[in-house]
C-alpha cells in the first residue's frame, strides 16, 4: 500500500475510534510520525490524534506527541474565546447598520464529544458586494489580517489568537452556475436572535451548505478529514427534520446529489456507530468507495484514472477549469 495511503488510512482509524469512544489499541511502529503530524495538520486533526495517542500502548516520539499536544492547547485556546469574538463583529455589524448572512459558526461543534475535538472554528459570513470593503476594514480595525484571498469572492482573515474569519462577497464556488445556485441557500435566512443585521442559515440550508461544500472541496482536493467530520455531525443535528427526497432533490439543482450523499455515506462508514449503518450507501462499483477514499485522505496525491472517477466530479471539475481558463483569456 502506498505510505501516503497507509499513513490516512491509519488516521482515519484513530480519528473513528476517538470519537466513537471505542476501546482500541493501535500498533503504529510502522509510522513516521513526522510525516503523520503534517497529514493530521493538514486534516486538521492534529487535537483528535493526539486525545487518540494518549491511550496508545506504543510510545509516540517524544517531539511529535509535543507537537501535537500544542496544537490541542491552541484550539483550546482559540475556542474559548470565538464566542467573545464573533459577538464582537456582530455587534459591529448591528451599529453601523450593514446586513450580513452567517453561513456557518461551528455549532456542530457542540456535538463532539468534547468541543476541542472539532478543531479552530471558524466564522463564515456573506455580505453585498457594496458593503465588503467597508466590513473588511471593521476587521482590519478589530486586528484581523488577510490570509488568503480568493479574487473576485472573498478572503480568509485571522487574527494572532488564532482566530479566523471567512468573509464573502460572492459564494465561494466555481463555475457560475455552482455559486449562483449556492447563493438560493440564502434566501429565508433568519434573524439571529439578539440582533437586528445578522442573519443566519436555516439548519436545513446550512447542511446544504456544508454538503455542496463537501462536493466542491472533494472536486478541488481541499476535503479534509475535519469538514467530513463536520458534515456528519452536521447531519445528526438535522436528519429528523430533513426528508432524503428534499435533500436529493435540492442537491440535483447542483449536478452533485449522488456525489454529495457517497461523501455524506463515507463520512458514516468512518465516524458512525453501529446503529447509524442506515445512513451509509451501497457504492456500486464497489470500487467507487476505494477512489472517493483515496484521494480524500491523501489531499489528492492519489487519483483514479480517467473516467474511474465519480462521474459528477469529473463535470464539475471540468467545469471549474473551463471557468477558470475564461478568466486568464479575459486578463
Amino acid at each position: 500500500m502506498n505510505q501516503r495511503l497507509y499513513e490516512g488510512r491509519f488516521l482515519v482509524s484513530v480519528v473513528g475510534a476517538v470519537i466513537r469512544q471505542d476501546e482500541f489499541r493501535v500498533k503504529h511502529s510502522r509510522m513516521d510520525w513526522e510525516r503523520v503530524y503534517r497529514l493530521a495538520d493538514s486534516h486538521r486533526v492534529s487535537p483528535i490524534l493526539y486525545l487518540g495517542i494518549l491511550g496508545s500502548w506504543e510510545p509516540v516520539p517524544a517531539r511529535w506527541k509535543e507537537a501535537l499536544f500544542e496544537r490541542y492547547i491552541e484550539t483550546l485556546h482559540c475556542n474559548d474565546i470565538f464566542d467573545d469574538a464573533v459577538r464582537e463583529i456582530f455587534a459591529a455589524m448591528d451599529m453601523n447598520q450593514i446586513p450580513c448572512t452567517v453561513l456557518s459558526r461551528g455549532r456542530e461543534k457542540k456535538f463532539y464529544p468534547i468541543p476541542e475535538m472539532g478543531g479552530s472554528c471558524v466564522l463564515r459570513v456573506f455580505v453585498s458586494e457594496e458593503q465588503y470593503i467597508q466590513v473588511k476594514g471593521y476587521l482590519v480595525d478589530l486586528g484581523y489580517e488577510t490570509e488568503y484571498s480568493l479574487k473576485n469572492i472573498g478572503e480568509r482573515m485571522h487574527r494572532v489568537s488564532g482566530l479566523r474569519v471567512e468573509l464573502y462577497r460572492k459564494m465561494p464556488f466555481r463555475p457560475a452556475f455552482y455559486r449562483k445556485t449556492a447563493a438560493k441557500l440564502l434566501d429565508g435566512s433568519q434573524e439571529m436572535e439578539g440582533y437586528q443585521m445578522v442573519k443566519e442559515l436555516t439548519q436545513e440550508n446550512e447542511f446544504l451548505f456544508r454538503m455542496v461544500r463537501a462536493a466542491y472541496h472533494y472536486v478541488t482536493d481541499e476535503l479534509t478529514l475535519l469538514e467530513m467530520l463536520d458534515l456528519y455531525y452536521s447531519h445528526r443535528d438535522c436528519r429528523e427534520s430533513i426528508s432524503q427526497e428534499s435533500m436529493s432533490a435540492q442537491l440535483a439543482a447542483f449536478h452533485a446529489a449522488d456525489l454529495a450523499e457517497r461523501l455524506l455515506s463515507i463520512a458514516y462508514l468512518w465516524f458512525g456507530g453501529k446503529d447509524e449503518a442506515v445512513y451509509a450507501q451501497e457504492f456500486e462499483p464497489s470500487e467507487l468507495r476505494d477512489v472517493m477514499e483515496n484521494r480524500i485522505l491523501t489531499r489528492g496525491l492519489i487519483r483514479a484514472p480517467q473516467g474511474q472517477e465519480h462521474s459528477q466530479a469529473e463535470e464539475l471539475s471540468a467545469a471549474i477549469a473551463r471557468e477558470i481558463d475564461q478568466e486568464n483569456r479575459e486578463e
